[in-house]
């Protein structure tokens, strides 16, 4: 049987957006942050005893963030903390940066 997580409002915590429960941080001129803190497919493989595979989806973020280049785009990408290896977060840090001419 596969157990599907469910999801519970509480007024102590966000809502879940679709399969995500996260939190923005902005100044709005130098960084972005949004901070996941639940997922629903890294509660299904824990549910189903699968864990890591989770894992593979932050392995499948490096397709994106690896082309990021802050001498072009002008902002550096970071994401320090993951759910798939044990963080109690996913942390996806964008932060302005200067452009050499």
């Amino acid at each position: 049987m596969i157990l599907l997580p469910q999801a519970r409002w509480s007024p102590s915590r966000p809502p879940l957006v679709g399969p995500f429960l996260f939190a923005e941080n902005s100044d709005g001129q130098s960084y972005f942050i949004i901070t996941t803190t639940k997922w629903f497919y890294h509660d299904f493989f824990i549910a189903n005893d699968i864990p890591e595979l989770t894992r593979v989806f932050c392995s499948g973020d490096k397709s994106w963030f690896e082309e990021i280049s802050p001498e072009k785009h002008g902002f550096q990408f970071e994401r320090p903390t993951t759910l798939g290896y044990g963080g109690t977060e996913c942390s996806f840090q964008f932060k302005r940066v200067e452009r050499h001419k």
